[in-house]
């Protein structure tokens, strides 16, 4: 069943953020969505830039759209 139109960008995508770690140095931050590890800069299944790791979520982009991920609660 695919999600509802009001979907964000990632759950669209089909994409969990399962875990967050952040640090006030930009190199030691890193997330782990769908089961895997990304730090900024890195791509998500080749297409979703990691542009920033917030205390909070992760901010994505999309050919120049800008979302963010949070963990689920």
């Amino acid at each position: 069943m695919p999600p509802p139109a009001a979907a964000t960008p990632a759950e669209r995508a089909g994409l969990k953020l399962e875990a967050l770690i952040y640090s006030d140095v930009p190199a030691q931050r890193m997330v782990f969505i769908n089961g895997r590890r990304y730090a900024e800069g890195d791509m998500v299944d080749g297409r979703l830039r990691v542009e920033e790791i917030q205390e909070d979520g992760v901010a994505l982009s999309d050919q120049g759209r800008r979302f963010t991920l949070r963990v689920a609660r």
